[in-house]
């Protein structure tokens, strides 16, 4: 719940406010500002993706090495899902992100391992 509120509701709500103010441009006749297009929510995600990501892999990188198939289960396990929950978030909400947060680590700690021990058994 804390990363959901860091990240999600925090950084990357904050990354589009500062996208919009930065990149938006002011309607000719009334003087304001045009309504946040999908361009700059969709790299308002990608950054905030990318930033936490960053910080995440070079964690994963210095406890497992540089192996292929630890970066390309980081990159799933954290990139993607930071984009799914990101996406979750900007399109129905900060509740909806964080109980597919909680699905998605339930399946992943506890019925994942549970059914591979199941097979290999």
């Amino acid at each position: 719940v804390v990363e959901e509120i860091l990240f999600r509701y925090g950084l990357t709500s904050f990354l589009i406010f500062l996208l919009y103010n930065i990149f938006s441009k002011r309607d000719e006749k009334t003087g304001k500002k045009v309504a946040i297009t999908k361009g700059i929510v969709i790299a308002g995600v990608i950054f905030s993706c990318s930033f936490l990501f960053a910080f995440q892999l070079t964690s994963i990188i210095d406890l497992y090495g540089k192996a292929f198939l630890v970066i390309l289960r980081s990159v799933i396990n954290y990139y993607v899902i930071g984009l799914l929950l990101n996406y979750v978030y900007v399109k129905y909400g900060l509740k909806w992100s964080i109980l597919l947060h909680v699905s998605f680590v339930l399946m992943y700690t506890g019925i994942c391992p549970l059914i591979l021990y199941l097979v290999l058994v």
